[in-house]
């Protein structure tokens, strides 16, 4: 859809206002992604060293 030239100002205000709080919304969303991400590394990291522990306490 695209935006006509002439729209009066304060629908343009609205539109921005939007625009900013979905680029808002999508900065969390990358951070959070990559706290997730970090935090899953962290767990698989736990694990593999648990398997590790436990397959060297097996000789």
């Amino acid at each position: 859809m695209a935006m006509q030239a002439d729209q009066p100002a304060d629908a343009l205000a609205v539109i921005r206002r939007i625009q900013a709080s979905i680029d808002a919304v999508a900065a969390r969303a990358r951070d959070a992604q990559t706290t997730l991400s970090a935090t899953y590394r962290r767990s698989m990291d736990g694990a593999k060293a648990a398997s590790q522990y436990h397959q060297a306490a097996r000789f």
